[in-house]
C-alpha cells in the first residue's frame, strides 16, 4: 500500500450507462476522475464487505466482439486506476434493481457506413481502447505512485462481410482503391446493440475516422472477406 494501489478490474454483462458516460467524458477531456463503491454481498444482497475507490480513471475498456453466428452473452470489460482505496464497515443491503441492458453478441444491426452496403456484415472485432498510466510527482509522504491518464490509443478493428450478400465487399474494394490512388477519405459508422427480441436499440457504438489498413482478396471463411480498419476513436451510449 505504501508503494502503489492495484488497478481494479471489472467485467459486466450489461451496458453500464454510468461507465459509458464516464468514458465519453474522458474522451472530451472532462470528468476524468470518478468515485466508485464496490460491494460484496450474500445471496440476499446483504453487504458483507465494502470498498470505496476514490479519484479513479479508466485505463482500459474492451467491448465483446459482435458475431452474427454466436449466441453467447456479451460483456464490457474495463480497468480503473484508483487514486485511493478505503475499506468501509459493511452495513445494509444493496438494491441491484432489474438488469435491463443484458446483451447477446449476435443481437446487433449492421454498421451504418456511408457508401458501403453493410447488409452482409457478420462480425465486428477489436473494439478496445487503452489510456496509458502517466506517473505523476508524489503529493504525499511515503512516495506512493500516483498516475494520470495519457492520450487514448485505439486498436484496429476488423469487419467480416459477405461476398455474396449485398455489395459490401465490392464497396470496400472501391474505398480501399481510392486510398491507394491518394484520394481516400475517412468514414464514420455506427453499431446498434439490440434487445433480446431485436425490437429495441439498447446501446450504440459510434465509430469515427475509420481508414482502411488491410483488405486481402482472399476469403477468410465461406464467402467471407475481412477488412482491417484503423479507428480514430469510438464512443459508447
Amino acid at each position: 500500500i505504501g508503494v502503489e494501489y492495484e488497478d481494479c478490474y471489472f467485467t459486466t454483462g450489461t451496458l453500464p450507462d454510468d461507465v459509458f458516460n464516464w468514458f465519453n467524458d474522458m474522451m472530451l477531456g472532462g470528468n476524468t476522475l470518478q468515485n466508485l463503491t464496490l460491494y460484496q454481498t450474500d445471496l440476499n444482497y446483504v453487504v458483507k464487505a465494502e470498498l470505496d475507490i476514490h479519484d479513479a480513471f479508466i485505463r482500459d475498456l474492451f467491448v465483446s466482439d459482435f458475431d452474427a453466428a454466436n449466441n453467447v452473452a456479451g460483456s464490457i470489460q474495463f480497468i480503473v486506476v484508483p487514486g485511493q482505496l478505503a475499506s468501509q464497515t459493511p452495513s445494509g443491503t444493496v438494491n441491484v434493481g432489474l438488469q435491463q441492458k443484458l446483451f447477446v453478441v449476435h443481437n446487433f444491426n449492421v454498421l451504418n457506413i456511408p457508401g458501403v452496403n453493410t447488409t452482409g456484415v457478420s462480425k465486428v472485432k477489436g473494439l478496445h481502447v487503452s489510456f496509458p498510466k502517466v506517473l505523476q510527482p508524489p503529493t504525499g509522504v511515503g512516495g506512493r505512485h500516483e498516475f494520470a491518464p495519457g492520450q487514448p490509443a485505439f486498436d484496429d478493428i476488423q469487419i467480416e462481410i459477405s461476398t455474396t450478400l449485398g455489395t459490401g465487399a465490392h464497396d470496400f474494394d472501391v474505398w480501399v482503391g481510392t486510398f491507394a490512388n491518394g484520394n481516400g477519405t475517412p468514414k464514420n459508422g455506427q453499431i446498434d446493440i439490440l434487445s433480446a427480441n431485436l425490437a429495441t436499440v439498447i446501446g450504440t457504438v459510434q465509430l469515427f475516422d475509420m481508414t482502411p489498413s488491410f483488405f486481402p482478396t482472399f476469403q477468410t471463411g465461406s464467402n467471407r472477406r475481412t477488412i482491417t480498419l484503423h479507428l480514430g476513436r469510438f464512443s459508447l451510449q
